[in-house]
């Protein structure tokens, strides 16, 4: 569950980020990459020697991550 959370969060940061890139954002684009950069650190050691279970967790959270990510960066930017 925990991997599912962290990978939720990464992809959350990442869409909005690019949501950040694309309409010239410079600030929040580098606040964004540097919690980007965070969370992958947390997420990177875990999915590489992790189950299957745990890879189709990391999967399923960035599925969720990036459809929240593009929800958010329509309603608050």
């Amino acid at each position: 569950m925990k991997i599912l959370l962290y990978s939720y969060l990464q992809l959350l940061l990442l869409s909005m980020n690019t949501y950040n890139i694309a309409t010239g954002k410079i600030w929040y684009s580098i606040i964004f990459s540097f919690l980007i950069g965070i969370v992958w650190c947390y997420n990177v050691t875990g999915v590489a020697n992790g189950t299957i279970k745990e890879k189709l967790q990391y999967s399923f959270g960035c599925s969720l991550g990036c459809g929240s990510g593009v929800i958010l960066s329509n309603m608050f930017f």
